[in-house]
């Protein structure tokens, strides 16, 4: 009982046959074993005075329903209906997974999901610029979501000079145990467009992030450090954890 009680969460809106090519939601047969069980444990109790079995299976069912939440069975089963869907969807081309998508953004715009289904979509029909406005967007609601996805798929397509510097030093702050790369292809994004105190900011996150990977190059950004801020605090920072290089 207390199966089908998670079985009722779980797989509600299963189809389940029950007369040759009849099949109905899994939902409509458990609703009707329960009543039964309902009707059967009034009716023994007044002809009988005890109907343990009967209620035991309602307290099964309650106990099987309530742990299908602790157990994330709802979850697991919207997480099951969307891979069906993103495989029909796939199978159909790009049009269609960008068509699933948007159906699945009007009732929550914020879903990564699908916002990442619909920017493959534009990325496969060559819909660069709309690709590159939904990774932003998703940027925006979670930038570490799948070990930073987004700022991934914008750096693939040169767009991360696109985002304002500060908020590519937020997020390079953001990626640095997560992407490497991407971290790095940041910060020197940074370099490239600024001078100024988030430059200074860049070059200390880039030498602690090549220092064991590539020593000669985190000396080149110590150098320029040094060079190019003389006074800041973050070259006197750089110079106590990694006074090898100075």
């Amino acid at each position: 009982a207390a199966l089908i009680g998670y079985f009722w969460l779980r797989y509600s809106k299963q189809k389940v046959p029950v007369l040759p090519k009849i099949k109905v939601a899994a939902y409509w047969l458990v609703l009707v074993w329960l009543v039964l069980q309902v009707a059967g444990g009034i009716m023994a109790t007044q002809q009988f005075g005890a109907p343990v079995a009967y209620w035991a299976h309602i307290g099964g069912f309650l106990s099987g329903f309530l742990l299908a939440f602790f157990f994330r069975a709802g979850h697991h089963a919207r997480d099951e209906a969307w891979e069906k869907s993103i495989a029909e969807a796939s199978a159909r081309g790009p049009e269609a997974q960008i068509a699933i998508a948007k159906k699945i953004l009007e009732k929550n715009p914020r879903d990564l999901r699908a916002l990442q289904l619909c920017a493959e979509g534009y990325a496969q029909t060559q819909r660069n610029p709309d690709a590159t406005n939904t990774w932003k967007i998703m940027l925006e609601e979670n930038p570490t979501w799948h070990s930073g996805y987004a700022a991934r798929k914008l750096n693939e397509v040169g767009a991360l000079r696109e985002l304002p510097i500060g908020k590519r030093l937020r997020l390079a702050q953001k990626l640095t145990q997560l992407d490497s790369h991407t971290t790095e292809q940041l910060l020197l994004s940074i370099l490239e467009d600024t001078n100024e105190t988030e430059a200074a900011d860049a070059l200390g996150m880039l030498i602690d992030l090549v220092t064991q990977t590539d020593p000669s190059a985190a000396k080149q950004f110590a150098r320029r450090l040094s060079e190019d801020f003389p006074f800041s605090a973050q070259l006197d920072s750089a110079k106590k954890r990694r006074p090898q290089l100075f």
